[in-house]
């Protein structure tokens, strides 16, 4: 499972829409989209925001960080 499918799902799962996840986050939703697509990586900063209206814990020891360059742990 990628990032952006990990996202989506969880998104899902709280029953939060793109648009409204977007807006919590404080970015558009085509760039949410681009996301969990797998287009685009978020900055470590969108990531956390992302994590905390998801409850899941991101950062670099938790996924894919621009800073140390680790990827999103396959399961």
């Amino acid at each position: 499972m990628t990032l952006g499918q990990h996202i989506r799902k969880e998104r899902q799962g709280i029953g939060v829409s793109g648009r409204e996840m977007a807006r919590r986050v404080g970015i558009s939703a085509a760039y949410l989209c681009d996301i969990e697509y797998n287009r685009r990586l978020p900055s470590l900063l969108v990531l956390r925001r992302i994590g905390k209206i998801i409850d899941v814990e991101y950062g670099c020891n938790h996924g894919p960080c621009r800073r140390c360059g680790k990827p999103w742990p396959k399961s």
